[in-house]
């Protein structure tokens, strides 16, 4: 889907006053929403009464998840869980979908074993490829059949822990604690897809044991997020947002303290799910925003696209700076910089964690 395109259907359904045009096209959507809500529905209550196989893992499962459409901080969030329980002498697995790989579809694909990286990002897709990268030590599976990897995973590795990424809809294999990550952009239209921005409706959230938020006004946020989810148990939720902490040089390997960033102008791209957060740390980093270019979520950027890129960053004598996961898609030899995050804790830092060592000690 195009940006135009995604950008008139954000506008149409975050619209605080739509015009006759929009009221009716939302109208088609709400319809549509209501099929979808149905359908999601009789899945959730074909799990529930088992009509549906559920299989469990010969290790514990902590499943980090969305309620939402992406954009939630889930991918920094497995990063973050992995590394603490590294940090620990504990062993963890993250088993992901791999959603947006396109080189492979053979199930269980080892992407990093924790020692040696085994697969690029078209093999395995962005956000696997991200956390094999960043993570040592840490073995990194794609397929779309978790209890299959799940399976695989504890006969290779014997880990501690398995964690499931993006798995709270992935019902098929059983967790020991569910975690569903929540932003901002959600609450801008808190209904049903292609009506809003969830995945499931409100009441889904009741399947989950934890929430974070990710927010920078958790104030605002948790306001708004009582009036959708006043069901959910405040003790239960914990609130973050991102840090940013240097520039990588695509090409080189180096990287550079993000002041380096200090009245620069800057040429930015990203195919990400909410790009506001890439523009904000920008901004907040001091740099000159020279241009800013928002492709879809999980965009594959071609040779052809990125020479364009360049050359419009260089007539502006402008730094050319991305998102780690859109670093992950480019090819190579792009000089490109791109801006590594990682999680600051605003809230609830030790309760989450403790929760997920619950997880493993049952």
């Amino acid at each position: 889907m195009s940006p135009a395109i995604v950008k008139r259907w954000e506008a149409l359904v975050t619209a605080d006053d739509p015009s006759a045009v929009q009221a009716v096209l939302l109208g088609f959507l709400k319809a549509a929403a209501a099929v979808f809500t149905v359908m999601t529905a009789l899945r959730n209550w074909g799990y529930q009464e088992r009509i549906f196989s559920v299989r469990r893992a010969r290790a514990p499962v902590v499943s980090i998840g969305n309620l939402s459409l992406g954009g939630t901080g889930k991918t920094q969030i497995v990063i973050w869980c992995a590394a603490r329980l590294k940090e620990m002498g504990l062993t963890a697995v993250i088993l992901s979908r791999g959603y947006g790989r396109r080189k492979s579809t053979e199930e269980g694909l080892i992407v990093t074993d924790g020692n040696e990286i085994l697969a690029d990002a078209d093999e395995s897709g962005d956000e696997p490829a991200l956390m094999a990268r960043k993570l040592k030590g840490v073995p990194v599976i794609v397929g779309s059949d978790r209890a299959q990897t799940a399976q695989w995973a504890v006969e290779r590795f014997s880990p501690d822990l398995l964690l499931l990424d993006d798995g709270f809809q992935h019902r098929g294999l059983e967790r020991d604690l569910d975690v569903v990550c929540m932003g901002d952009k959600m609450l801008e239209a808190p209904r049903l897809f292609p009506a809003g921005f969830l995945r499931e409706s409100a009441s889904a959230l009741s399947r989950a044991q934890f929430v974070l938020l990710k927010t920078r006004n958790e104030e605002l946020y948790q306001a708004q997020f009582r009036k959708i989810f006043g069901f959910f148990p405040e003790e239960s939720t914990a609130a973050f947002t991102y840090r940013p902490e240097s520039l990588l040089d695509h090409a080189t390997g180096n990287s550079v303290p993000i002041s380096a960033l200090t009245k620069r102008p800057v040429y930015a791209f990203s195919g990400i799910a909410n790009p506001r957060d890439f523009e904000r740390i920008l901004k907040e980093s001091g740099a000159d925003l020279a241009a800013l270019k928002v492709f879809p979520d999980h965009h594959r950027f071609t040779p052809g696209e990125m020479d364009r890129i360049v050359g419009e960053a260089r007539a502006r004598n402008a730094m050319l700076v991305t998102t780690e996961k859109d670093r992950m898609r480019l090819p190579k030899g792009v000089p490109v910089w791109s801006v590594q995050v990682s999680v600051r804790w605003t809230r609830g830092e030790e309760d989450i964690f403790k929760r997920i060592l619950g997880a493993i000690k049952k």
